[in-house]
């Protein structure tokens, strides 16, 4: 059985998929992201209404700020240009269907980190959540790495059950993006995204991308990166896959990432989960490895890797 997290409850979903929108064929690559700037992802067009926050803890919750959709996988309430200046909490929604597009996300950061603190959290009975075209950040958004302003969240977004992540710019948080997604449940995505700027404040660990304890069924394409830290630093960890504790009981299967460009990292790619209990396929591919001050990798290497580089075409092997 999969790992539930200390919420109560939760349903375990099919293997399947959720609702999925063709890539913009604009972007091949992260690099693509990178040379523009940030420009082709987060927030595309101006929201129209804005909440101090929102618990969706019902299909109803949903229903009553959608455009359309009926909460069906093949018909998703669609939540649309709405600017969110408090934490987004989905509970209770087990089964449901949702996608927010153009929206803002600005969480309740603060100076030292607030613990538990998230943009957008999906608990354990929460429903499969695609959010594409939007931005999650401090409402001031990170001007400078070096003591930005109003501080920062503990996660980005975080979620226990499966999600999309499709063109969205992803900053000020210790973990821009963590998730505990189990082996039987449904895949996840990230894709075309920018995650930068990582808050870090008072001895906070730090992961671009966190999977834990039985975060299965991950692909990760198409992303700009990049881990430059509160005070210039660099992230702990570019990808930071565990099983934490390590003697807990937990599997991680099946990792795909590919396309990506990943910069100003301490670790690229850590994992203390042993070879016997992450499980294969974990593939590593076509991805630009940017600036590093510690290590490629550590502990679990890949299945099969091939066509990883440095920006001048140097090849690296994991």
């Amino acid at each position: 059985m999969p790992r539930r997290s200390a919420l109560l409850g939760g349903t375990d979903y099919p293997l399947g998929g959720g609702p999925v929108d063709p890539p913009p064929g604009s972007i091949t690559h992260g690099i693509d992201i990178r040379n523009a700037n940030g420009g082709n992802v987060g927030l595309l067009v101006a929201t129209t209404t804005t909440h101090n926050g929102f618990l969706y803890d019902s299909a109803g919750a949903f229903a009553g700020h959608s455009i359309s959709g009926n909460g069906a996988a093949g018909s998703p309430y669609v939540i649309d240009r709405r600017r969110y200046t408090s934490d987004v909490r989905i509970r209770n929604t087990a089964g449901v269907y949702a996608k927010f597009t153009n929206c803002r996300f600005e969480g309740d950061p603060g100076i030292p980190t607030p613990g538990g603190s998230a943009f957008v959290w999906v608990e354990d009975t929460g429903a499969f959540v695609e959010i594409t075209d939007s931005t999650l950040t401090t409402a001031g958004g990170p001007t400078t790495a070096t003591n930005p302003p109003g501080g920062g969240c503990d996660k980005g977004f975080l979620s226990y059950v499966p999600f999309t992540l499709r063109r969205c710019d992803i900053s000020m948080a210790a973990v821009l993006c963590g998730f505990e997604i189990g082996r039987t449940e449904s895949a996840s995505l990230v894709e075309d995204c920018y995650m930068h700027n990582v808050w870090s404040n008072a001895g906070d660990h730090t992961d671009i991308i966190n999977g834990n304890f039985h975060a299965s069924h991950v692909t990760v394409r198409r992303c700009w990166l990049d881990g430059i830290r509160t005070g210039d630093t660099y992230v702990v960890n570019g990808f930071g896959i565990y099983d934490d504790p390590a003697d807990s009981t937990g599997i991680i299967e099946d990792w795909t990432i590919s396309s990506n460009y990943v910069e100003r990292c301490q670790t690229v790619f850590l994992s203390n989960t042993s070879t016997s209990r992450f499980l294969a396929p974990f593939v590593v591919t076509d991805n630009i490895i940017g600036d590093f001050n510690l290590q490629l990798s550590s502990m679990r290497l890949p299945t099969s890797q091939s066509a990883n580089r440095r920006a001048d075409g140097t090849p690296v092997i994991f």
